[in-house]
């Protein structure tokens, strides 16, 4: 019972994480969702899937924490104007996203199918187009200013994901409740 409830909280986090981490609100240089909040939210969340039966799941802590530091130094150099390509380091940080995206809906893949929840399949495949879409993201386009119109499928598919993510998350919540005959304590 209580692996279930330490998996429910996180699955909750994990939504709002990943909210952060798509999501670009600007007021002026500030990101008021930054990236690096989502990463810790989705930092904290690791032990419940961990305590859920998913040990490995606590491996990706240490690479939350670096992506939650990378973000938080462009996210401060882009507040005081400063230029944010630092030295490549993108590129490692790029490949530190994909593979937590990777690994974590893996885990959360495994840990329906442990508590027999139906989200498994759904999960593997947001797996999927987390992965592409990140790679997408990441790749250096040659595009130049009269190339805007190229964002418009990016933003929508950035919207798709967060709503399907949100939607997955919380049918699984709603499948570990049912599995339980209670709602957990938040």
């Amino acid at each position: 019972m209580e692996e279930r409830k330490g998996l429910y909280r996180s699955l909750g986090r994990i939504a709002w994480g990943y909210a952060f981490i798509y999501l670009n609100f600007n007021l002026g240089s500030i990101d008021i969702l930054p990236a690096w909040a989502g990463w810790l939210l989705i930092y904290s969340a690791l032990p419940g899937i961990a305590g859920a039966g998913e040990p490995s799941a606590l491996l990706l802590r240490p690479l939350c924490g670096l992506l939650a530091a990378w973000e938080g130094l462009t996210w401060v150099l882009t507040a005081v104007g400063e230029p944010t390509e630092l030295w490549g380091l993108w590129l490692i940080a790029a490949v530190l996203t994909l593979y937590v995206h990777f690994q974590l809906f893996t885990n959360l893949a495994s840990a329906a199918e442990r508590f027999g929840c139906p989200q498994r399949r759904s999960l593997l495949v947001l797996r999927t187009v987390n992965v592409v879409f990140t790679t997408l993201l990441s790749l250096p386009l040659p595009l130049d200013e009269g190339d805007t119109w190229f964002i418009w499928p990016f933003l929508a598919l950035t919207l798709v994901i967060i709503v399907w993510t949100i939607v997955v998350m919380n049918t699984f919540q709603a499948s570990l409740r049912d599995g339980m005959g209670e709602e957990p304590a938040q």
